[in-house]
């Protein structure tokens, strides 16, 4: 749950106040100007608030208008920003880029820092809505130093709000919380009630992935209960959202009625992200009643509105749960393709999230076909991610940021309390001192008048030299006291400028380390996967290829010394046989070998391979032999196996020309189609009017076997013109 922060133009009138020398320099427009289009801005900002998104347009054009007409360049700034905000509420994040520049220029000429914060926190929620985490981190990083310099404690928390809806998003929760306390701390000293609201339920999200569901859900509660009572017609929809997906599973009527408050919400304030959240929560109770065709058809609608506005996190999950759906109307081939449309965009975001549900779920599609090897993987995937996003550690870390926000907000309140407590020590201190001031002064008096009956003139000059130099006195000590606390503020200033910078710096190096170890651990252990991988193929070839034809030579051997003196043709004949099968041996150990080389990846090597064989078997028993390859293919490279499993594929057809044929021609094809790879192979011998099944013996079921190992199709025709071996490889 996140609502956009507005504007809050009614404080940028008081900003308006602070900068006078800016606005002496824009000379056509006059304080009444300045102060009816911020209202304008104002007004707009609460139509936003309450989801009248058209008003606020209308309101925000004219202010726009107003300020470029008088050539009020603040005005018109703050305008663009707005204006940009309506836009990725109801829009999406593209196209903004236009607003935020034109902005950028006119904050350089009125020398701004807080419009320029503005600007890079506005940034940071564009690149935060297209995924683009990193980018949305430093803008908000660079917002904060403009805030900071222009002591803007509001726009501060707003930042640390943002940054944790950042950090939730990219799966480190722990930087969420600690982010997203500061934010609800900072709302409370200005007392914004909607952004604590808000910040509140952005913070019940990190314990909802932490799996902490009651916490969050009394932490929603407490966020709607503030929105109802300030009207905020978005933030409701956003948070009764949130309500009923953590009431799907234990109370399914409590669920439908906070759904039903969410889409009502949604559609009144119009805009699309709340619209597609409602969407996709009623998927889920849909789902759980086994209504799956109605909870597809929201499904579209919600992956509709995702794709206008251009929110890729919310995507991924939303293509994980409509594969989920087509799995569970028997849908397999729509199920893979939403799977894979989610695993594309879990890729392009590197987010976690994406990848733990996308695992689940295949898990158990694979689960449900039986095929328990992938299933058996995505389940081993998806705890691999769990795991990496939740932990104790990272419980109890949020748990302590969490005390420490209590206690911090309770020290802050015996704080109030003793600073108003010493108020009243001093405001008593300087009533007694008014009091001692008043008797020495009637002894004054006193002495006065008795000397003025002496020297009544000597004694008025005194009196007045002695009181101008007083006050003289009086004046240079409260100007020495204000420059020595101007100096002071200005050193702590520095210094915390300084303390935040090298805590900055240090985290970043931290985790950046982190991350390194992580993918180099990745990476070794992918690599330790692929050298297992290809130990397990060698000796399965050898064991396939190899260890049957070695026996069958030795059973012959036997035979043939057994039948050498009763037998001698019968001995030939079988010595002939085992010559065969040994040059079998070395021809299969040759192609094990070449498939292995890495310079042979590339198709050109195949095509020279599979030349070579058939101008040693089919040309070599007088069979002519064409071959026709797709140039499209040599830009293409296949992996060993795919390379060995075609090669052995291709041999054993020739040699069913050969041996049962009777073929005088042959015709031999490789061809890109879409997304796959064809060989056909054609000869014009007996095909149909064989005696034997064309489905049956070892050899074909071999090739049958070595095409789905590549997840290739193989089909095998005969008729009266001859045989056709197709073979179908999809390319990944």
């Amino acid at each position: 749950m996140h609502i956009r922060l507005p504007v809050k133009f009614f404080l940028n009138i008081l900003l308006l106040i602070a900068f006078g020398s800016t606005l002496q320099a824009q000379k056509k427009y006059n304080k009444v100007d300045s102060i009816e289009i911020f209202r304008l801005l104002n007004e707009a900002d609460e139509a936003d608030m309450h989801g009248q998104m058209d008003l606020a347009f209308t309101l925000v054009n004219r202010a726009i208008e107003k300020s470029r007409q008088n050539s009020f360049l603040t005005g018109q700034a703050f305008g663009l920003l707005k204006l940009a905000d309506l836009k990725l509420k109801t829009d999406g994040a593209t196209g903004l880029d236009k607003y935020y520049q034109e902005a950028k220029k006119l904050a350089k000429i009125v020398n701004n820092n807080f419009l320029n914060g503005l600007i890079d926190l506005q940034y940071a929620q564009q690149k935060n809505q297209a995924a683009e985490f990193e980018e949305a981190e430093k803008y908000c990083q660079d917002a904060l130093k403009y805030f900071i310099l222009s002591d803007s404690i509001h726009y501060i928390a707003y930042t640390y709000n943002e940054l944790g809806f950042i950090y939730e998003k990219m799966g480190k929760y722990e930087n969420a919380a600690q982010n997203n306390l500061k934010a609800i701390s900072g709302f409370e000293k200005v007392g914004d009630l909607k952004e604590a609201a808000n910040t509140i339920g952005n913070l019940a999200i990190v314990y909802y992935r932490l799996g902490k569901k009651n916490d969050a859900l009394e932490m929603f509660k407490e966020s709607a209960a503030i929105r109802e009572e300030i009207r905020d017609i978005k933030g409701l929809a956003a948070t009764y959202g949130n309500i009923a997906t953590i009431y799907i599973p234990i109370d399914e009527d409590s669920a439908e009625k906070y759904y039903s408050l969410q889409l009502h919400y949604a559609l009144k304030s119009g805009v699309k992200a709340n619209i597609a959240q409602a969407y996709a929560n009623n998927v889920v109770i849909l789902d759980k009643q086994k209504r799956f065709s109605e909870a597809l058809e929201k499904e579209k609608k919600a992956i509709q509105l995702y794709e206008e506005i251009g929110d890729k996190s919310k995507l991924g999950i939303r293509y994980t749960s409509a594969g989920n759906l087509y799995h569970k109307l028997n849908d397999s081939l729509n199920a893979e393709k939403n799977f894979a449309l989610a695993e594309s965009l879990g890729n392009i975001l590197n987010n976690k999230p994406v990848f733990q549900n996308l695992y689940l779920h295949r898990s158990e599609f694979y689960k449900s076909r039986k095929d328990y090897n992938r299933a058996l993987y995505y389940l081993e995937k998806y705890h691999l991610y769990k795991d990496s996003l939740v932990n104790e550690k990272t419980s109890s870390n949020i748990a302590e940021l969490q005390l420490k926000y209590e206690t911090e907000k309770k020290d802050n309140e015996i704080s109030q309390l003793n600073a108003a407590t010493k108020v009243q020590q001093l405001e008593l201190d300087h009533h007694q001192a008014l009091l001692k001031a008043n008797q020495l002064e009637n002894q004054k008096k006193e002495q006065s008048i008795l000397l003025l009956k002496q020297d009544q003139k000597l004694k008025e000059e005194l009196l007045a030299r002695q009181s101008l130099a007083v006050k003289s006195n009086e004046q240079q000590l409260k100007i020495s006291e204000q420059e020595q606390q101007l100096k002071e503020q200005e050193l702590q200033r520095e210094k915390l400028i300084r303390q935040i910078i090298i805590g900055l710096t240090t985290l970043a190096i931290i985790l950046s380390a982190i991350l390194f170890g992580r993918y180099r651990l990745k990476r070794k252990l992918e690599e330790q996967k692929k050298i297992l991988a290809v130990r397990d193929n060698i000796s399965r070839d050898l064991h396939d290829e190899i260890g049957s034809t070695l026996t069958s030579i030795n059973i012959l051997s036997n035979i043939s010394r057994q039948a050498f003196s009763k037998d001698p043709v019968q001995a030939k004949n079988l010595l002939q046989k085992i010559s065969e099968q040994t040059k079998t041996i070395q021809q299969n150990m040759s192609d094990i070998v070449w498939s292995l080389r890495p310079e042979n990846e590339a198709i050109e090597n195949l095509e020279v391979r599979m030349r070579e064989y058939s101008a040693q078997t089919l040309e070599a028993n007088n069979i002519k032999t064409q071959f026709h390859f797709d140039d499209k293919l040599h830009k293409l490279a296949f992996s060993h196996d795919v390379r060995k499993d075609l090669l052995l594929i291709y041999k054993e057809a020739v040699n069913n020309i050969i041996k049962h044929a009777r073929a005088t021609q042959a015709e031999i094809t490789m061809e890109r189609n879409d997304h796959k790879v064809r060989m056909i192979i054609k000869d014009d011998g007996i095909g149909s009017q064989s005696n034997s099944n064309p489905l049956s013996g070892t050899g074909t079921k071999t090739m049958e076997q070595r095409a789905k190992d590549i997840s290739g199709h193989l089909l095998i025709g005969r008729n009266n013109n001859g045989t056709t071996v197709t073979l179908e490889i999809p390319l990944t």
